[in-house]
């Protein structure tokens, strides 16, 4: 699954993508054309973990719990993902000063 993120960083839109690796690490990924991230929630986030580390296939309950996770916390993935980035960003830009 490649994840593509856009935000806003002092001022300037940018954009980077993600992928899960089969031992569940986040990774840049060279971003496609494919939709945003912009209603995923929780649930989404969890079922990526589970399928990560090679749970089981969904069932109704499984499928009924991401649905009630990613209603109640639209957006999640992109914003904590946005956090991070802004968060590296600022590092980075400490170290080289």
């Amino acid at each position: 699954m490649i994840i593509k993120v856009e935000y806003t960083f002092e001022g300037a839109a940018r954009s980077r993508c993600f992928s899960v690796s089969q031992l569940g690490e986040l990774q840049s990924a060279e971003c496609m054309p494919i939709p945003t991230i912009e209603s995923h929630g929780l649930g989404d986030a969890v079922a990526a973990g589970i399928q990560a580390v090679g749970g089981p296939a969904p069932c109704g309950s499984c499928l009924r719990r991401k649905a009630a996770l990613n209603a109640a916390t639209p957006g999640w993935l992109r914003r904590t993902i946005t956090a991070c980035l802004g968060w590296l960003e600022r590092r980075r830009g400490k170290r080289r000063s």
